[in-house]
């Protein structure tokens, strides 16, 4: 009707005006850091396969890894961004035997996931293995240990949100909609999951 409309989700093709997070780059940015731990090793948990911000964050992961000759990844499971997916994929990851690798959990829930079982089945972090996640939840710096995570500024996109609506508003364009994608920065927390261990 009368009223604009805009998505805070990505698509992978947008047939409205769109305010998200920049997914890709978060991916990247998580990679380039386990990098610059010194890691050579890599392993991602992915999200929901139908959702775009989740390929997007697998994307920027591993586009990395792969534009560097002595970075390898040697490991991956299909998850859904839940704790019981993390879980699962612990137990699939204990059977390789991998060790001395750096994983991106994919959301902060399946890292959390990935990490309980871990230490429950004696491994240590970040002795075995590093991880990191996404969206920098509450628990990221309560939890044991404190979870490296990128941080989505939610305050932020609510007022990109509401400007675009105002101006759409104003404008009175909604109808003129043409799936542009705005994107928002996010930035990495640090965290003990992530140190490189002596």
């Amino acid at each position: 009707g009368q009223y604009p409309i805009i998505s805070l989700l990505p698509s992978k093709n947008p047939k409205i005006d769109t305010i998200c997070f920049d997914s890709y780059r978060g991916g990247y940015m998580m990679a380039k850091h386990f990098e610059e731990r010194g890691y050579k090793k890599y392993g991602y948990i992915s999200g929901p396969i139908r959702r775009a911000d989740a390929l997007f964050r697998k994307n920027g992961f591993v586009n990395h890894v792969h534009e560097k000759n002595d970075l390898e990844l040697v490991w991956s499971y299909e998850g859904d961004f839940s704790t019981s997916a993390g879980i699962s994929a612990f137990e699939e990851f204990k059977k390789t035997g991998l060790k001395d690798i750096a994983i991106f959990g994919g959301n902060d829930y399946s890292s959390f996931g990935f990490m309980k079982a871990a230490l429950e089945s004696g491994y240590k972090i970040p002795d075995d293995f590093i991880i990191g996640g996404y969206d920098n939840i509450s628990f990221c710096e309560t939890y044991s240990p404190e979870l490296t995570s990128i941080f989505t500024d939610f305050h932020e996109l609510g007022k990109i949100a509401i400007r675009t609506i105002e101006n759409l508003a104003t404008e009175n364009s909604s109808s003129n909609s043409v799936g542009q994608i705005s994107m928002i920065p996010v930035t990495i927390k640090t965290r003990n999951s992530s140190q490189r261990r002596r």
